[in-house]
């Protein structure tokens, strides 16, 4: 007999227990089954909260995604890619939805590039000098040796040349040292020069019509006007050059050496003379030490300007506009027929 009065019938099966605790509000406290009375020792049963949170990913993640896919290759399809029934555009099988990926912190991929320290002002002007000192110094010792070379070369081809033409041979080995030499003398001046200005030692493959810029002229190899005119070139200009480098580079470097002298203490025997007038230290130190920083600045401005000779110089008697070696197309012309022809004649 159950507790509300009625009778059991032996066909009826009891509800399971999972369906009579499932009847109750989620999280409440049942009694047991089958149970009359309430009882003080009967263990309460405490349901778990419905429904359970289910774990997503995170929308960042999703999103990072789904941007990687719409700019992946082919996508979206092209518009020739239509079902034949529905003319519905058909997609390719898609890439799968990627989380994102974010290197750890000890990994190779986080590389950490440090930014080139800037220079102050003052320390610019100062390589700027440093190297103008030492490209004029390079210049003059050019100079001097090319016009040494050339000219004893030139001198030897002459006076060999009724000697069965032998002065020919060396005036050719003349011409090779002329090349040599002009190529030294451009990478000098590109070593002074400014990226957009420096002249190129061969010849570029994407040379055309449109560019600019200058190369080292090809046909002072051979018997040319170009390598005459830089044999010239080396024989005069060139040398007066060599002389504007040399005292420009004295000018600036002997006071920076006084200053030094008297820095250290040994300046009392240094003295130079300028305009028919003596300077010494022992007799006045501020004269002397005026003349020498006027002497410097001096030299300081003629470097720069004599730096900009020599490189307008070498640019003009040994180099050729890069134009002028760009591959242009053959011109073809109609083809004119004056005779008229006809069938069955002859």
């Amino acid at each position: 007999m159950r507790s509300d009065g009625r009778f059991f019938d032996a066909v009826e099966k009891p509800p399971p227990a999972a369906a009579r605790l499932s009847s109750a509000a989620p999280g409440s406290a049942m009694r047991l089954p089958f149970a009359s009375s309430p009882r003080l020792d009967a263990p309460s049963v405490s349901l778990p909260q419905y429904p359970v949170a289910v774990p997503y990913p995170h929308p960042r993640a999703v999103d990072f995604a789904q941007q990687q896919q719409q700019h992946s290759y082919r996508y979206p399809p092209p518009p020739s890619q239509y079902s034949p029934q529905e003319h519905q555009q058909h997609y390719q099988q898609q890439q799968p939805l990627l989380p994102q990926f974010q290197p750890a912190a000890g990994s190779s991929f986080n590389v950490r590039v440090r930014p080139k320290p800037r220079r102050s002002p003052k320390t610019r002007v100062l390589t700027q000098m440093v190297k103008l000192a030492g490209f004029h110094v390079l210049n003059a010792v050019l100079g001097f040796s090319a016009f040494s070379l050339l000219s004893t070369g030139v001198g030897s081809s002459v006076s060999l040349l009724p000697l069965c033409c032998v002065g020919i041979i060396v005036f050719r080995i003349v011409l090779y040292g002329v090349h040599v030499l002009a190529e030294l003398d451009v990478m000098l001046a590109n070593f002074v020069s400014p990226a957009r200005e420096k002249i190129l030692l061969e010849l570029p493959l994407d040379v055309g019509a449109a560019s600019t810029g200058y190369i080292l002229a090809p046909s002072l190899e051979q018997f040319s006007p170009m390598s005459l005119m830089a044999l010239l070139y080396f024989l005069s200009v060139k040398f007066g050059v060599a002389v504007l480098s040399a005292l420009s580079a004295a000018w600036s470097v002997f006071p920076i050496i006084a200053f030094l002298a008297v820095i250290s203490g040994n300046a009392r025997s240094l003295d130079f003379e300028a305009a028919s007038v003596k300077f010494a230290y022992e007799d006045d130190s501020t004269g002397f030490l005026v003349a020498a920083a006027c002497f410097c600045i001096i030299g300081c401005a003629l470097m720069v300007a004599a730096a900009k000779v020599s490189t307008r110089t070498t640019k003009f008697f040994c180099s050729e506009p890069l134009a002028r070696h760009a591959l242009r197309a053959p011109s073809h012309q109609p083809l004119t027929v004056t005779a008229n022809f006809s069938y069955g004649s002859t």
